[in-house]
């Protein structure tokens, strides 16, 4: 039988148990969640609603992380040949990365032929 080194560094997940106050403080805070998105999606569906202005959505309840993203964004032009040339190359190495594993775990490997027959 052929050892699979790509197994062998799997580990098993435990399942976690939480304290009863910790427990309901995790459901209260999921319930809290849980309106806030249903706010926004009422929001998203109505945009010219008065569910805009009870959402409060102001520069400061915008993470800043959230804020930089949307501003570079917004400002830079994507060039398609670059686009293009980035998606090539991450599907370059994602297609390695494939072949590799499949190399680990049954010792074969997969060569790529550009010719269509």
């Amino acid at each position: 039988m052929k050892n699979f080194p790509a197994l062998s560094s799997a580990t098993s997940v435990q399942a976690t148990t939480f304290p009863p106050e910790q427990l309901r403080a995790l459901k209260q805070e999921n319930r809290q969640l849980r309106q806030e998105v249903e706010k926004l999606r009422e929001a998203a569906a109505n945009p010219s609603s008065s569910a805009n202005s009870a959402l409060n959505l102001s520069d400061e309840n915008i993470p800043a992380m959230t804020r930089s993203n949307t501003n570079t964004s917004s400002a830079s032009v994507v060039d398609p040949n670059k686009l293009n040339q980035r998606l090539k190359e991450i599907f370059k190495e994602k297609i390695n990365t494939l072949r590799h594993g499949i190399y680990l775990l049954t010792g074969y490997q997969v060569r790529h032929h550009s010719r269509l027959v």
